[in-house]
């Protein structure tokens, strides 16, 4: 049991790590990255749980993850237990939310000055 939840704690680190990356550079400033995560951390994934219904509130990134190391999330509704992704589920979850990453185009070189008066 012990083991089983470490490894998957090591897994929701990995990917969260990546998803912060990400973040961090779309957002470029790394307070507002910080802060950003943290709204939706505490605030606006609270929010979606207490209002939306618990099909819906199970597909969130940090209910996901909490699910996925074993974090039984709160829920006016009673049966979030029949409803729950597994394990492995919440972990494709959290890879698919990897995958959709922001990506940035690479900038061009600069120029010479020679080739732009041609």
């Amino acid at each position: 049991m012990i083991v089983s939840r470490t490894l998957w704690a090591i897994a929701f680190v990995a990917m969260a790590s990546i998803v912060g990356l990400g973040v961090g550079m779309v957002a470029r400033h790394s307070a507002a990255a910080i802060a950003g995560l943290l709204i939706w951390w505490l605030v606006v994934e609270n929010l979606i749980v207490a209002l939306a219904p618990a099909r819906t509130a199970r597909l969130l990134p940090f209910v996901a993850g909490n699910t996925m190391v074993g974090i039984e999330m709160d829920s006016p509704d009673t049966d979030l237990a029949d409803i729950a992704l597994t394990q492995p589920q919440n972990a494709s979850l959290l890879a698919g939310l990897r995958g959709g990453r922001a990506h940035r185009r690479p900038r061009r070189p600069p120029t010479k000055r020679s080739e732009v008066t041609k």
